[in-house]
């Protein structure tokens, strides 16, 4: 077994496993992606079946995360709230 996969940034700051697989759930960039299928993805659904469904639960979860993606992936770039309720994009046109 080698070193688990890691996402890579334009900033060259590596991301963790965690943040990796966070990131891999925004499958399209620019688009809003329901909480729970970004929860879902990070944590299947056992995580999902013991914390319960609600959308707060989910994003309390896993907003220290986004913020810390945040801080490692450059200003052009961003995980941030979407245009629909209980939505969060991958944003690649973010400006400051």
């Amino acid at each position: 077994m080698g070193r688990p996969e890691v996402h890579q940034v334009k900033n060259k700051k590596e991301l963790s496993v965690h943040q990796t697989r966070v990131v891999k759930a925004f499958k399209a960039k620019n688009t809003d992606i329901p909480i729970a299928v970004i929860y879902l993805a990070v944590y299947g659904n056992a995580a999902h079946n013991r914390l319960g469904n609600t959308p707060r639960k989910m994003q309390q979860k896993l907003a220290p995360t986004f913020a810390a993606i945040n801080v490692k992936i450059g200003p052009d770039e961003r995980i941030e709230p979407g245009e629909v309720k209980q939505t969060y994009r991958y944003s690649t046109k973010h400006r400051g």
